[in-house]
């Protein structure tokens, strides 16, 4: 979460945010998860223009990045992707609906609005255990991942969460 925090503090956006780009620092550091691949960062404003392409992997695309927008809060859903999976051992979304073939990842092609759709009517099985005794990780995480990008909260705002406190 510091990492996002970092990222979200110097206003850049990494458009290849996920699991495969984290890298597990070795066990003698306690919950440390630093972010390793940063190869698609660019510069981040809110006149940023849209991109062309669909960059990402699957699970971890933000919904309106198949719009070719891509932002800080893209980051965060990233974010609420690994924690999901570093909280349940899955995936919060079910791996069919992210079913284009190559040379289809470009903005408005009709399989990315076709994800797109799929992905906003998808409902996140809360049900593991680990949400049972952590009721504000699963607020926090439900936030992290809502569609509308609007309602996720900063990376700042998430490292405040008292149920992220040491």
């Amino acid at each position: 979460m510091q990492t996002g925090g970092a990222v979200a503090a110097h206003t850049a956006r990494n458009r290849r945010a996920s699991a495969p780009n984290a890298g597990q620092v070795p066990s003698f550091v306690p919950a440390s998860v630093k972010l390793i691949d940063f190869d698609t960062v660019e510069e981040w404003s809110p006149k940023s223009p849209k991109a062309a392409d669909v960059l990402g992997t699957d699970q971890y695309i933000a919904p309106e990045a198949y719009e070719g927008r891509y932002s800080p809060s893209s980051d965060m859903f990233a974010v609420g992707v690994i924690g999901y999976r570093l909280l349940t051992g899955s995936f919060p979304f079910r791996a069919g609906i992210f079913d284009d073939e190559p040379g289809e990842n470009w903005v408005g092609s009709p399989k990315m609005k076709e994800i797109k759709d799929r992905l906003g009517n998808e409902k996140i099985d809360w049900r593991h255990p680990v949400f049972s005794s952590q009721r504000g990780l699963q607020h926090v995480l439900a936030r992290m991942l809502a569609v509308k990008e609007t309602l996720r909260p900063s990376a700042r705002e998430v490292l405040a969460d008292p149920c992220l406190a040491p």
